[in-house]
Parts: structure tokens; C-alpha cells; sequence
């Protein structure tokens, strides 16, 4: 479509200043032109959609929730989910089938613990410091390993991810493990069942922690020691 200039015109023999009537063009079926006073509202009206879509875009963005799916070798894969309203761990796991058969089904687990106050902060103190602005992902060729994804999830539900294969805490980039190190910091402080401690272990083991010691009692005295190096859990 062509938008033609033009100057006052007329019509039944008054002069009009506006909206030129449709004329047939060797170039288009129809050519129409906006006159001066349609121009100034159609740039406000620009201008303030313009302004919207820019404060839609700043306006503030709420984390309110954390994932960490971990897809690990021989175990069955499990998310925990770390409401941050509501200050509850999620921990969820699944049947995995492969091959004819389901992988890991004896380990299932579907519990949630409550975190408290002063573990919470600390952890989202950590978290906000990685800094992570934006999805990467850190692929690494491993036969028997494990994968995980870390998911940063807004009031809008956008997500911003983390994904990494066998991380090695050697590596330049040390984001990987600094958003594991914070998560196995609050798991071990909330989570207060036996069995979700040990298959939250296990998950551990698979990446470079090396013996690992709690306290679990007092009296009597109680530590809880594991280790995928020193082949040891008590």
C-alpha cells in the first residue's frame, strides 16, 4: 500500500483538510493519506504503548521458587522444590523406565520438610550471589555420571536454568558447584527423615564431595559419616 502527500484538496466546492477518499492507482488497488490531525494522536498513541511495553518489561521480577532436577547413572531421577512463600522443601522422585525395566523404583520418595527462617536466607544469600542472569549449559561427555538442572522460577513463571553434566569442581567456571554447595547446605539442615537423607546422599556422591560427616544425636553422641571415596556410610 502507498501513503501519498498531500495538500488541502476539495470537495463539493469547500475546502477540506483530512482523510483523503480511496482513489484507484496504476500501483495499488487503493491509496489512502492521514491528515496532520490524525497524526498527533496516532504518536501519542505510540508513544504511550511504547512506554508500557518498556515498563512491562522492567517491572520487578519475584523468584518464587528453586529447582534442582537431578538425572542421575543407575538411580531414579528426583526434583526437589524449594517453595520460597510458603518456606517448604520438596522432594520428589519418579519411576524411570528403560529397557523393559524400571530403574531405581525402590528408592521413590514424595516428602516435604519445612525450612527454617535463618537456613532459608543463608541459602538464598548464596543463591543471589551466583549471580545467574540467564539459561547456560555446561555439557560434558561421561558415561556413568549424573545430570542436573538448576531452575531459578519467577511470579511469572519464567525460568532461568542451569544445566551441567558432571560438573568438575576444577573447572574455570565454578557456578556449578556453587549452586550445589548451597543446595546439599540447606538439604542437610531441613531434611529430617531417614530415608530422604539417604537418597539425597546418594545424589551426593556422584559429584566431588569426599567423606561427609553430620552430627545426628547428642546424647548419645551420633555422627552420620558418608563417602562415594571411602565406600562408608554409618
Amino acid at each position: 500500500m502507498i501513503i501519498h502527500k498531500f495538500s488541502n484538496f476539495t470537495t463539493n466546492n469547500k475546502q477540506t483538510k483530512g482523510l483523503r477518499v480511496p482513489a484507484k492507482t496504476p500501483h495499488s488497488p487503493y491509496t489512502f493519506a492521514i491528515g496532520n490531525h490524525l497524526k498527533k494522536p496516532l504518536n501519542r498513541l505510540i508513544i504511550i504503548l511504547f512506554s508500557l511495553l518498556i515498563f512491562s518489561c522492567n517491572s520487578e521480577r519475584n523468584i518464587e521458587k528453586i529447582e534442582y532436577e537431578f538425572y542421575p547413572a543407575f538411580l531414579s531421577p528426583i526434583t526437589y522444590s524449594i517453595d520460597l512463600n510458603d518456606k517448604v522443601l520438596y522432594q520428589n522422585s519418579r519411576f524411570y523406565k528403560t529397557d523393559g525395566y524400571i530403574q531405581g523404583s525402590k528408592n521413590l520418595i514424595n516428602k516435604k520438610y519445612k525450612i527454617n527462617d535463618e537456613d532459608l536466607t543463608k541459602f538464598l544469600n548464596e543463591i543471589y550471589a551466583i549471580g545467574l542472569d540467564s539459561s547456560i549449559v555446561h555439557q560434558r561427555d561421561v558415561l556413568d555420571g549424573i545430570g542436573f538442572k538448576f531452575n531459578l522460577i519467577d511470579n511469572r513463571n519464567d525460568t532461568i536454568s542451569l544445566t551441567s553434566v558432571s560438573p568438575n569442581r576444577k573447572d574455570k567456571s565454578t557456578v556449578d558447584y556453587e549452586a550445589l554447595d548451597a543446595f546439599f547446605r540447606l538439604t542437610n539442615k531441613a531434611i529430617n527423615d531417614y530415608k530422604g537423607s539417604y537418597i539425597t546422599e546418594r545424589i551426593q556422591d556422584y559429584f566431588d564431595y569426599g567423606l561427609q560427616i553430620k552430627l545426628t544425636n547428642t546424647e548419645p553422641l551420633e555422627y552420620r559419616v558418608w563417602g562415594k571415596n571411602y565406600g562408608l556410610r554409618i
